[in-house]
């Protein structure tokens, strides 16, 4: 009886984060996800912000946890932007894209 408990915790600590391992391995390839890559993709051609971030919102993501994952037939969300001159969609990515410190800094130096 002494042992019993300690091993269910330990089962369901192990549990927990082989859930999470496998959860974060088959993001890429859910049906899901990509349900929402192509959302965005088509959001991103068609300069639509607002719905890009309608999107992200119904998925409870945000760009910067996705963004090296999407891949729109071999390109990233910034570039088919750019390709498709969706000025505010580029603005936006380059915005949401940088590092912390980066955008930190930019924020501190217009000050």
């Amino acid at each position: 009886m002494k042992f019993i408990r300690p091993t269910f915790y330990a089962l369901l600590i192990l549990s927990v984060f082989g859930l999470n391992a496998v959860g974060a391995a088959q993001l890429s390839s859910s049906y899901s996800f990509n349900k929402l890559q192509s959302s965005l993709c088509e959001n991103a051609k068609l300069n639509q912000v607002i719905k890009l971030r309608f999107n992200l919102r119904k998925a409870r993501t945000h760009i910067r946890t996705i963004y090296a994952e999407v891949n729109c037939q071999g390109a990233s969300l910034l570039s088919i932007a750019a390709e498709n001159n969706a000025e505010e969609m580029v603005a936006y990515l380059k915005l949401k894209t940088e590092s912390n410190s980066v955008v930190k800094d930019s924020r501190i130096a217009a000050k």
